[in-house]
């Protein structure tokens, strides 16, 4: 990772909020409940930030992952060890759908998706 990358330089999460919401715009966006807005926390391998949207192999399931984590604990790293395993099916279908550039996900639709089970294709 190089030193001037946004993942050389990025500073934890503060503790005391929580995660409000994310915005898809490029990559993803994470506000925070005191209003901040922050890169999604970024692969420590690779210095990458999570995407989402249709396709491009992993993209939806290491949002979906980092997602799941924040909702948590606002101020986890990205583990995307085996995150194809750990990514929630409702966040990683969510996450795997085309949004217009600068979509607002709420909380609460996060934590809806993540405790959903994706419809079934045919």
């Amino acid at each position: 990772m190089a030193a001037g990358s946004p993942c050389a330089r990025r500073r934890r999460r503060t503790a005391v909020a929580a995660l409000a919401g994310v915005t898809l715009h490029g990559t993803v966006w994470v506000t925070t409940t005191d209003g901040l807005v922050h890169p999604a926390p970024c692969d420590p391998g690779s210095g990458n930030h999570p995407w989402w949207g249709d396709g491009w192999g992993d993209r939806p399931t290491e949002a979906a992952c980092v997602v799941d984590r924040l909702l948590d604990d606002i101020g986890a790293d990205a583990d995307l060890h085996e995150h194809w395993r750990h990514a929630p099916a409702g966040l990683t279908h969510l996450l795997n759908r085309e949004h217009p550039d600068g979509t607002e996900l709420t909380r609460a639709a996060l934590l809806h998706a993540r405790m959903t089970r994706p419809p079934r294709e045919h």
